[in-house]
């Protein structure tokens, strides 16, 4: 891992950047195939949250409060059951196929949300840019005086609520994600517009990645996408259901 220190204050911001943008995270990965998906078929919810494990929070949540603590992955020993091939090492920590954000394998992010037929540039603006904004943010405390530390353990306890290792799929799940105060869109259509939001905006053009014109031009290409689809598969329910399903009615 590096330096722990380093290690921690890069989780703040990248727990920050989630928390505070959610919004633009489900907006990147909305398409009418992907509203379908969200919240089954092994895909999670659309309610934006990020899993980080029992070893990883137990570290965060002690660091968080100031308290002395190691992270440390766990592993477990998988046996192939073939004698040609020895028994290897592999995480032990659960993948949580019902979190859009989920930390795995020890060692890295998995953003499950995204569509398999979607173009991941925009996805990937997204992320680039929130956190961006949230390195930038951190970084200018600690420029200004503050120690690294007391700036992760600020974020880390001003965004600890977008942490969430449960089942995403549970029932409960979205009245807690309410209570808590995260970003539960599950529209396609409302998550596309938060593009054109004032904090948006304001986002992406402090960032310099793109200026206002460009992301409602981006909002509303989109928009007309999306429609574009939708009624490409009404048109086609409708004919498939004139040509073969009323014809073998009447027959029948």
């Amino acid at each position: 891992l590096g330096r722990p220190e380093v290690f921690a204050v890069m989780l703040a911001a990248f727990v920050q950047a989630v928390d505070r943008h959610g919004d633009l995270l489900r907006a990147a990965v909305a398409s009418p195939g992907n509203d379908f998906r969200l919240g089954a078929m092994e895909a999670p919810p659309a309610i934006i949250s990020t899993y980080l494990g029992e070893a990883l929070t137990s570290f965060l949540d002690a660091y968080r409060k100031g308290e002395k603590a190691e992270y440390t992955p766990q592993k477990t020993v998988l046996e192939t059951g073939c004698d040609s091939i020895d028994a290897f090492e592999i995480p032990a920590e659960d993948r949580n196929r019902t979190s859009p954000l989920p930390y795995t394998a020890g060692m890295r992010f998995e953003f499950r949300a995204v569509g398999s037929a979607q173009n991941v540039s925009l996805v990937n603006t997204v992320l680039a840019t929130i956190c961006a904004e949230a390195f930038k943010e951190l970084a200018d405390k600690m420029e200004g005086g503050s120690d690294a530390a007391s700036v992760a353990r600020e974020a880390l306890n001003q965004h600890w609520r977008v942490i969430f290792n449960g089942n995403g799929y549970a029932a409960e799940w979205p009245a807690e994600a309410e209570q808590r105060g995260l970003f539960n869109i599950p529209s396609g259509v409302d998550a596309t517009n938060m593009l054109g939001s004032d904090k948006n905006v304001a986002l992406f053009e402090a960032m310099g990645v793109m200026s206002k014109e460009e992301l409602l031009a981006r909002r509303d290409t989109t928009l007309e996408h999306y429609a574009g689809l939708v009624e490409i598969e009404g048109k086609c329910m409708v004919d498939m259901a004139k040509r073969q399903i009323v014809p073998a009615l009447v027959k029948a």
